[in-house]
């Protein structure tokens, strides 16, 4: 996202009767940013995202119990898991 100095520079700029090209030239930003920002009225907003999970989740209340009882280290736990749901697996 461009900050507000940028973006009244563009529209400064646009109305100095440069072109989207010459715009994205000078200011370093790509046409299709350019646009983006000269069609909108003030900033645009971002888009709001949705959170996604974690790769722990299927594991969640198992480690949640493992924690209750006092075990935090993988090298105690590890073996209740095995390999599942783990990108690279370490020999601990």
């Amino acid at each position: 996202m461009l900050g507000s100095g940028l973006v009244i520079s563009l529209h400064e700029l646009r109305a100095m009767g440069k072109s989207i090209r010459q715009i994205a030239r000078e200011t370093n930003v790509s046409r299709n940013t350019v646009r983006k920002y000269l069609r909108a009225e003030g900033l645009p907003e971002r888009k709001k995202r949705p959170k996604r999970g974690s790769k722990l989740d299927p594991f969640k209340t198992a480690l949640h119990q493992l924690m209750a009882d006092g075990i935090y280290m993988r090298r105690c736990c590890g073996s209740a898991f095995g390999n599942r749901g783990t990108a690279a697996a370490r020999p601990w």
